[in-house]
Parts: C-alpha cells; sequence; structure tokens
C-alpha cells in the first residue's frame, strides 16, 4: 500500500528533496539524510558504472599470444 502511494505521488509531480528524504526514512531503517545521500549516489555511480560496460562489451581488442602465455614459466596456473 506504502509503495503503491509513493508511485502514485511520483508520478503526480515532481516531489522536493526533503520529500524524496522523508518518503526514504518511512520506508526504510535509514534515518539519517546523508546516510541516505551517500547511498542514493553510489547507487547511481555503479548504475551509471554498469551502463558504461555494457557499451563497451565485446569492443576491446585483445592482443597477446594465448599459447605463450600457457606454456610461460612464469605463469602460476598450467591448463
Amino acid at each position: 500500500m506504502i509503495k503503491t502511494a509513493i508511485l502514485m505521488t511520483v508520478s503526480t509531480r515532481q516531489l522536493t528533496r526533503k520529500e524524496l528524504i522523508k518518503q526514504i526514512q518511512d520506508i526504510s531503517e535509514v534515518k539519517s539524510e546523508s546516510k541516505i545521500v551517500n547511498i542514493a549516489l553510489e547507487e547511481y555511480l555503479r548504475r551509471l558504472a554498469g551502463e558504461e560496460l555494457r557499451k563497451i562489451k565485446g569492443k576491446a581488442i585483445w592482443e597477446g599470444d594465448l599459447d605463450e602465455m600457457r606454456t610461460s614459466k612464469h605463469a602460476d596456473i598450467t591448463i
């Protein structure tokens, strides 16, 4: 019920920063405004980093000699 009300509120008008903080405090165990902001920033950064990784997926070109790596004296693992 609470989550539905929050979604309805978000969709009908833009919430102020204080209103967003209050709603998060009401539905989570996190009560500190600074901690809420830090968590939000970390999550946003994580999402942006993930988007960047998806953009470059499959585009990296590896240059090397796989056979050389497999037989190298310095290899930690032998295949």
